[in-house]
Order: C-alpha cells, then structure tokens, then sequence
C-alpha cells in the first residue's frame, strides 16, 4: 500500500505490495488486499466442451451456453450455464496434475471433489491447495467420472472467472468439479439460482451489483472465514443433495 497516500510503495509485514489509499502500517489493510486475491474460480484459459461448439476456452463461454457437466452420480450431463464473473485482477490459483496427463488450474480455495473408495456419491469436498499428490479426483472417461491420482500440485497467478450451472457442477479440462468457489457447495450458489429462477439474473442492474459484490473485499474476508471454519463443517456438505440437489 502507499505510505500515508505519498505514492510511495513498500512492503508491509504480511507481504503484500500494492497501491492502495490510504496505508495501513499495522499491515491489516494489506492483509485485506491479499485476501481479495483470493477469490475467483477456475483459469479463464481452461478448457470446457460446450454443446453445439465443442472445446473452448472457459473465458469464451456465455450464460445460456450447455457445458460438458456430471450428474449427482458421476454419469455424463449437460448443464447450462447461468452465471458468470470475470475478476478483474490476477489471481493466486492452483495448477494440480494428474497421472493421466490432465492438468486443471483453479483458485487455492476452491474445493474439488475427491475420491475416498472410488465412488463419486460419496466424494469429499477438499480446497485445491489441499489436495495432495497421492490423493485421486474425478475425470471423465466414456461418460462417467473416474478417479485419477494426483501426481503434482503448484502455485501460479492466473485470471480466473466464476461460471455457474445449474446442477452446480462442470467439465474443466476433462476435472469434474464443483461450480462453488468455496466450501459452502449449493448454498453459495443458491441466491444465484433464485434469481435465475426468477427471471433476474441476466438483468444488466443486476449483474452489475452482483459484480460488484464480487469484487468486494467484504466478500473474500467472508470466503476466509468460510475457508477457517470449512474444515470442521466438511462433513455436513459432501453428500450429493448438499453439493447440489438437482442430478441434471
């Protein structure tokens, strides 16, 4: 941040250089800035399959658009997306391996679904930086999700965009994954859902606050609180009706 609005730039105990105005010299607002580089999605440049368009690239996708998606039991679907959020700023993402030679790229807080006995129904929700080499997520192969291990996990800075779908699930460069960004699964994008329902959703003065919303340091400091308390409410949120309680 800069020093008493002087425009000069320097590091704050926490870490972070930015441009912000005024400074914090206790480091609390940097830390807030830091936290706001949190937020997001999945890369922008990741790959999904949409229906009638083939693979493109996820920043090209639109609302309206069926993607390549996976039912609550692991079977192959499309779901429409109805939703999406481009972050402005760079974003600190995870870039995950697999054995099979896929590799998906999302937001540290993001959680995947990863595999306890090789059955999808019972999935656990894991944040991406916490899924370990060893540790197997779910692909798909022939039309059903399959676990694949993890081979190699590191931290990268990407643009990232919030796409949501209706059965709250999508295809990234071949990963099943949850469309929430955070550990809250179908109740984050619940509110989103009742507005689509109602027709609100692609409304432009809608859109726009919801945008701003997303951008919002208040926002990301609730998705780090989430992030904390996460762990100890996981078990509560992995079941396929909590993840998303529509199968299509």
């Amino acid at each position: 941040c800069r020093e008493g609005g002087k425009g000069r730039d320097y590091v704050v105990p926490h870490g972070y250089v930015g441009s912000e105005d005024p400074a914090n010299i206790e480091g609390n607002f940097c830390q807030g800035c830091e936290m706001m580089r949190t937020s997001g999605c999945f890369d922008a440049m990741s790959m999904v399959t949409v229906k009638g368009k083939g693979d493109v690239r996820l920043l090209h996708v639109k609302p309206g658009d069926q993607v390549a998606s996976a039912d609550s039991k692991g079977s192959f679907t499309w779901s429409p997306v109805i939703f999406i959020h481009d972050h402005k700023e760079q974003t600190k993402t995870r870039s995950i391996s697999l054995a099979t030679g896929q590799v998906v790229s999302l937001t540290e807080t993001h959680p995947l679904l990863v595999a306890g006995d090789g059955d999808f129904s019972r999935a656990r929700l894991v944040r991406a930086r916490d899924v370990k080499p060893g540790d197997e997520i779910f692909v798909m192969r022939e039309k059903r999700a399959e676990a694949a291990k993890v081979v190699a996990s590191s931290s990268l800075s990407s643009q990232v965009r919030y796409v949501l779908t209706t059965n709250d699930r999508i295809l990234v460069d071949g990963v099943v994954g949850p469309t929430a960004s955070t550990m809250l699964g179908h109740l984050e994008t619940l509110p989103f859902k009742a507005l689509h329902v109602l027709g609100l959703l692609q409304l432009s003065p809608v859109v726009r606050v919801l945008s701003l919303v997303l951008e919002s340091p208040a926002l990301s400091w609730s998705e780090q609180l989430v992030d904390l308390v996460a762990p100890r409410a996981a078990k509560l949120l992995v079941s396929p009706s909590l993840i998303s309680p529509s199968s299509s």
